[in-house]
């Protein structure tokens, strides 16, 4: 969970799904779910708003 934590938070991924693989999950959802409960924010609330420019 540190390594997904850590690439969540430097924005180094494509998807949640390819994180989850990443570090050893075969389900995306389920990650999510413990991801969840062990940080208190989804996986998904590290992407970029769709309006924000860089």
């Amino acid at each position: 969970m540190a390594l997904a934590r850590q690439r969540l938070e430097a924005r180094d991924f494509g998807t949640v799904a390819q994180v989850a693989d990443a570090v050893g999950f075969t389900s995306a959802k389920h990650f999510s779910n413990l991801y969840a409960e062990r940080f208190g924010r989804r996986p998904s609330d590290y992407r970029a708003p769709k309006n924000q420019r860089f």
